[in-house]
């Protein structure tokens, strides 16, 4: 029996495949550029006219001589605010939604590159063992250690859509236990351990013995912890360094990192919890992400009843602090 090679993707003029396929690429591109278009027409269709009839509604109370033309000006006045404010609320919401689908459109890029570059990696060493290219029982283990590391990578790609998508449609579940702070804060430097040594980080480390007990799911916790290490280490600059500490602050014990990169610019403190969101910085650097990660941090710390924020880092960086309930905080 005969099998049929998949249709390949046609190269760009650099030789390389693209790594979105232009069908979903254009298409999320077109919802994009649609709803900016109604945007557009929303403005003009409804906009405009509500502006005149408050313009009319003024005249008509300023230039009435009765009650009845004061009247008639005040519920002029009130219905075109009515349709004004309807034309504003419409407008936000299209906004964001256009918004959201340009980086929807980019976290698919994203994605498709992430993925192609470790599945391209393992089908390279796949082949040299198939055609016998390794010649010796070194060259041979060197393909498998390198298998099992892109392997490694695809692996966790996945799992961290995965873990977005079951948050997105509430699936989730978390299990809040009494647990030991500090306990919580050390399992999440034990697994970013290894990051840190090849990355050759210092880490200072301020976590009292005594911090009280929270009222997390220590294993979520753990993964938003881990996720802020990791994202602090991807953008801090040699001599790479990276601090954590935990203070109990009110009913809170509040978990900061602080890195030593060139920081957050004001204006996208806000923006970096939201998905697909990627600032200017990684973009810059040339940093690859879904953009999922601190979106992730947030909805497992709200889920918590907890809170993250991010506060610029002296003399550069940043500091992301969680807020985690104690333990004998009411639900």
């Amino acid at each position: 029996m005969t099998t049929t090679a998949p249709p390949t993707e046609p190269a760009t003029e650099d030789g390389k495949a693209p790594s979105t396929p232009p069908r979903i690429r254009l298409g999320i591109d077109l919802r994009s550029r649609r709803l900016r278009t109604t945007n557009r027409l929303v403005i003009y269709v409804a906009g405009v006219p509500s502006l005149a009839l408050i313009t009319v509604g003024i005249i008509v109370m300023a230039t009435g001589t009765g009650g009845r033309d004061v009247i008639m000006g005040v519920l002029i006045l009130g219905m075109a605010l009515t349709v004004a404010t309807a034309v504003v609320v419409s407008s936000i919401l299209i906004a964001r939604e256009a918004e959201l689908a340009r980086l929807q459109g980019e976290f698919v890029s994203r994605v498709s590159h992430d993925l192609r570059t470790p599945l391209t990696s393992i089908q390279m060493f796949v082949e040299t063992l198939q055609l016998g290219r390794a010649k010796d029982a070194e060259t041979t283990q060197a393909c498998l250690d390198a298998l099992g590391q892109e392997t490694g990578r695809l692996l966790a790609l996945v799992d961290r859509l995965l873990d977005w998508a079951r948050i997105e449609s509430a699936r989730r579940i978390y299990e809040p236990r009494r647990c030991r702070a500090v306990d919580v804060v050390n399992a999440a430097l034990d697994a970013f351990e290894i990051v840190r040594i090849q990355g050759e980080i210092e880490l200072v480390r301020d976590i009292p013995e005594g911090l009280p007990d929270i009222d997390v799911d220590a294993q979520a916790i753990v993964d938003a912890l881990s996720n802020v290490l990791q994202n602090a280490a991807r953008y801090s600059q040699p001599p790479r360094k990276i601090s954590i500490s935990a203070k109990l602050v009110g009913d809170m014990v509040e978990v900061s990192i602080a890195d030593n990169g060139p920081g957050i610019p004001s204006n996208e403190r806000s923006k970096i919890f939201e998905k697909f969101y990627r600032g200017t910085t990684a973009k810059a650097m040339g940093i690859g992400g879904t953009g999922l990660g601190l979106a992730m941090v947030r909805a497992i710390v709200d889920a918590h009843r907890g809170s993250v924020r991010v506060e610029p880092n002296s003399p550069n960086g940043s500091v992301f602090i969680l807020a985690l309930p104690l333990a004998d905080t009411p639900h």
